[in-house]
C-alpha cells in the first residue's frame, strides 16, 4: 500500500517558474531600453540579459536595480580601461603612485558581486536561490510527490502535533 494521498487529495500549486526555467521556454521580451551612454557591450548585454531564463523572474519593480547593475559593469569597465592606460599617476609631491582607478575597480567589483548574487547571476547564486541548474531541477509537483512519500504524509499534522482535527 503506497503512502501517498490519493490523488483527489492532493493539493496543487501553480508551478513556479523559479523551479521550471528549462521546462518551459519563455517568451520572447521585449527589453527596456538600456541607457544610451553605456558602452557598446553592455547595452548589448542588457537586451540579451531580458531575453534570458532569469529575466522571467524580474518584476517591474526590480528594473532600476537590474539598471544599476548593468551601471555598474559599464563604470568598472571605463575605471579598468583608463586604471589600464595609466597605471601610474603623479602623486601631490610629484612622486609616481599607482593611479586609484585600479582601487576604484576593485570596490565596483564588490558592488557587482553583491548585486549579481540577488539576481541569480552565476551557477551558485541561481542554485542558492532554489534555481536549479540542468537535470537538477524540480517542480512543485516533484517536492510535493516528495513530501508525500514520507512516513505519517497523509495523517493529518494537526494529530501529529497534539490537536484534533475537527
Amino acid at each position: 500500500m503506497s503512502d501517498r494521498k490519493p490523488a483527489h487529495r492532493r493539493q496543487r500549486h501553480e508551478k513556479s517558474a523559479e523551479l521550471v526555467l528549462s521546462r518551459n521556454p519563455r517568451p520572447l521580451v521585449i527589453p527596456p531600453a538600456a541607457d544610451e551612454t553605456w558602452l557598446r557591450q553592455f547595452r548589448d548585454a542588457w537586451v540579451n540579459f531580458w531575453r534570458s531564463d532569469l529575466a522571467s523572474l524580474v518584476q517591474p519593480l526590480d528594473e532600476v536595480a537590474a539598471r544599476r547593475l548593468y551601471a555598474l559593469y559599464d563604470e568598472r569597465e571605463r575605471a579598468w580601461r583608463a586604471y589600464r592606460k595609466r597605471r601610474f599617476i603623479a602623486g601631490s609631491q610629484r612622486q609616481p603612485r599607482l593611479n586609484p582607478l585600479g582601487s576604484f575597480a576593485l570596490q565596483l567589483d564588490a558592488q557587482i558581486g553583491r548585486v549579481e548574487k540577488a539576481f541569480g547571476i552565476g551557477p551558485r547564486s541561481r542554485a542558492q536561490l532554489g534555481l536549479a541548474i540542468g537535470g537538477l531541477k524540480k517542480t512543485l509537483d516533484d517536492l510535493n510527490d516528495e513530501l508525500h512519500d514520507e512516513p505519517g504524509a497523509d495523517e493529518d499534522p494537526r494529530i501529529r502535533f497534539g490537536g484534533s482535527p475537527q
